[in-house]
Parts: C-alpha cells; structure tokens; sequence
C-alpha cells in the first residue's frame, strides 16, 4: 500500500500519494468523479519519484491559476463551468454568479485528459 495522506487546500478535500517528493503530478478529476480514482495512476508514477495529489472539480483550477504547475491530468473536466451550468435545465443563480464572477483566466500548464474506456466501480449509463 502507497503513503496516502488526506488534508484541505482552503476548503476543498484533497489526496496525496507517494512520498514526498519535488516531482508532483496534479490529478483533477472531473464531474461525478472522486480523487481517490488517482490512485490507479499514482500506483504508475509512484515507483518513479512521483507524488500525485488527487483533488476535485473546476473550483481547484482557481486554486492552482497563475502558479508553476509542470503538468495536470484531468479526467473528464468541464473546461467551461458557465456554459455547462447554462445548459442545465436549472440553476442556482447565486453559484451561476459565483462562477460569473471568479473566471479561470490563466491555465499555461501543459495538461492531459484522460478517458478512460472503464473504470472499475463505475457503471456505463
């Protein structure tokens, strides 16, 4: 079993997997996803000096924005939370405004979207 550890950024849960090291992989998961689905890839990494740490949904792209960041995963984002909330067929108008006004300006990191074909646990609907 890999080092785990479980904390905050600010509010938002976040995992840490491996031991500490200055190579990290930042592992954004997406809609209806879970951290804890880094562990697949930090079990890859892990073995080469990586730590991954696995955190969750659009609202941490605004935590990382303007920061030296290598390079991100990201499986199955939403890439545009305004258009995606603007296509739902209701809205909470104060977290609609919320995000109106707290734009992703800035993402200069090199970043991969995986989509993964099955992921164990997950049924395909």
């Amino acid at each position: 079993m890999s080092k785990t550890e479980e904390f905050h950024i600010g509010s938002t849960p976040a995992l840490i997997f491996g031991e500490k090291s200055e190579k990290v992989f930042l592992f954004v998961h997406g809609l209806h996803g879970r951290k804890e689905e880094a562990l697949a890839f930090a079990e890859v990494v892990m073995p080469k000096g990586y730590q991954v740490l696995g955190i969750g949904s659009w609202f941490s792209l605004l935590a990382f924005q303007g920061r030296k960041v290598d390079r991100a995963l990201f499986v199955s984002p939403i890439l545009d939370m305004k258009k995606f909330i603007e296509g739902q067929p209701t809205r909470e108008d104060d977290y609609y405004g919320w995000v109106c006004d707290n734009p992703i300006t800035c993402w200069d990191t090199l970043t991969y979207i995986l989509r993964p074909h099955e992921m164990p646990g997950r049924s395909r609907a």
